[in-house]
């Protein structure tokens, strides 16, 4: 199934991302050894909606580092249990491109990149980059918009769907783990 990107104007090439089913991301979540969480600076995102709660509990169920934009950084340094890094995405998506980077724990590399609440076209650029460059990732929008560029993305949503989605995702991930 495809689906057309948010911006009618990105146009990704021959390779573009499957259509992501909340059902479907558990069973590939547990094939992943590291993952990696970022969070973007889609500020409205948050507003009113309790997502922070519901990525970091995502981000622990996956046992992932979490990397939030530093505009949104204070909506998540205080959550305990959980590795937060406030860093640019530009300078993450770079050392992720070196296959030799050794992680925020020393540890190697992640196998997968797993991209949420980013603004649109800068998401995009930086999926493309990783597509282009860092074949060794899988590349995950669980955002509410088509991002072709991704391996696995969500289809476009309205907000209200999206939020839903979301917390049926922490649900469906907890009772996989059970």
């Amino acid at each position: 199934m495809s689906a057309t990107p948010w911006q009618i104007a990105d146009i990704p090439g021959p390779k573009q991302a499957h259509v992501l089913r909340v059902e479907m991301f558990p069973k590939i979540a547990k094939t992943l050894k590291r993952p990696l969480m970022v969070v973007g600076s889609r500020k409205e995102a948050f507003e009113g909606n309790d997502l922070e709660k519901y990525i970091v509990e995502l981000a622990k169920l996956m046992n992932s580092p979490l990397v939030v934009s530093p505009g949104l950084c204070k909506n998540f340094i205080n959550f305990k249990d959980i590795k937060v890094i406030c860093m640019g995405i530009e300078d993450l998506i770079n050392r992720l491109k070196d296959k030799d980077w050794k992680g925020f724990d020393d540890e190697g590399n992640y196998d997968a990149v797993i991209f949420i609440a980013g603004i649109y076209y800068f998401q995009s650029l930086m999926l493309s980059t990783l597509k282009h460059f860092a074949p060794h990732l899988k590349t995950f929008s669980i955002d509410r918009f088509y991002h072709p560029n991704a391996e696995f993305s969500f289809e476009n949503m309205s907000e209200k769907r999206w939020i839903q989605e979301i917390k049926s995702l922490v649900g469906m991930m907890k009772s996989s783990l059970h």
